[in-house]
């Protein structure tokens, strides 16, 4: 390794595979490799994590969150861990298609597919596509220390977090934790909004519970409340707004953002605190307009607004929403 590191140079982006995977011989791969798989091969079935942990098998979808999550520590910070691909064709359950997929997007691991994407279903290739690109925030199980299975990530990108809930168990459970201890401020309120379900949730404080069916998972964009009207999600990926969403300024009762548009993807807006406040206007800038890019108000919901903004170009989008008190 220390040859074909040395020979490619520092431009080649090494992936390694195959170590056996424990400490004594990842260790020797320390500053040789960009990329390790952390853990055996995985599959595309069902395995009880506790038959896995107690056995270390490998073979099923589990096999990579097992072995992402104890060694969660290692990622980019010695290189990108590899839990192996997520699997998204038919003959995997929905619920489990999607657990994987977001479960890789929010830890921000290496984002593999082996699936034959042409072939996929609709419904199968858009959860790909909202899991991609990956992210570079900081993100991480607040469980760790408290379950073999940690079920609680959280991607801290201020001033937007976004809980990734994950029940390994086959039975619904409700997944809950203290605010302070998941590292939310717990003196504040917090807005919520589910990507999956595209649902905004009841807003909280000082601790959070949210009921997640049987091997499935729960992706909440989490914000805390302020006086004026704020961006709590983004349909355009998992992360909601992390990846795509940029100069945000509440500034003479308007909010005014920069984000990154796909071509052709309707990119809705979930904006959050509407209670005392009613939107006026949505609009995009000169050039956007000029570029074809369209706004406009797609369903209010009690304290939500949603606002749709659609472009024939991917591009960035300067877009304002004026609000006036009620």
């Amino acid at each position: 390794m220390k040859l074909l590191r040395k020979a490619a140079g520092p431009d080649v982006f090494f992936s390694r595979c195959c170590a056996s995977q424990n400490m004594r011989s990842l260790g020797g791969a320390i500053g040789l490799v960009d990329s390790m798989r952390i853990g055996p091969d995985n599959g595309f079935g069902w395995q009880d994590y506790r038959n896995e942990v107690m056995h270390f098998e490998g073979g099923g979808i589990i096999t990579g969150p097992i072995r992402g999550n104890r060694l969660y520590f290692l990622h980019r910070r010695v290189w990108w861990n590899d839990p192996d691909p997520s699997y998204l064709r038919p003959v995997v359950k929905l619920n489990h298609a999607q657990l994987l997929a977001s479960w890789v997007a929010v830890s921000g691991m290496f984002n593999l597919n082996s699936d034959w994407l042409p072939g996929l279903p609709p419904e199968r290739h858009d959860i790909l596509k909202r899991c991609l690109p990956s992210h570079h925030a900081t993100a991480r199980p607040v469980d760790y220390f408290d379950s073999v299975m940690p079920s609680i990530w959280l991607l801290t990108a201020p001033p937007r977090h976004v809980l990734g809930l994950y029940n390994w168990d086959s039975t619904s459970r409700a997944i809950s934790y203290d605010a302070g201890k998941a590292g939310l401020d717990s003196s504040k309120t917090y807005h919520a909004f589910d990507f999956w379900s595209n649902t905004p949730l009841p807003d909280f404080r000082g601790s959070f519970a949210f009921d997640v069916p049987g091997v499935s998972c729960r992706v909440i964009a989490i914000r805390a409340a302020e006086e004026h009207p704020i961006l709590v999600s983004t349909s355009r990926h998992v992360t909601q707004g992390v990846v795509d969403v940029s100069g945000e300024k509440w500034q003479r009762n308007q909010l005014s953002v920069i984000s990154q548009v796909v071509a052709g993807d309707p990119y809705e807006l979930r904006m959050a605190g509407l209670e005392k406040w009613k939107a006026v206007s949505a609009s995009v800038s000169a050039a956007d307009q000029a570029a074809g890019v369209t706004i406009a108000v797609s369903s209010r919901e009690a304290g939500w607004l949603r606002v749709t903004i659609v472009s024939k170009d991917s591009r960035s989008v300067k877009w304002t929403v004026k609000c006036d008190p009620k």
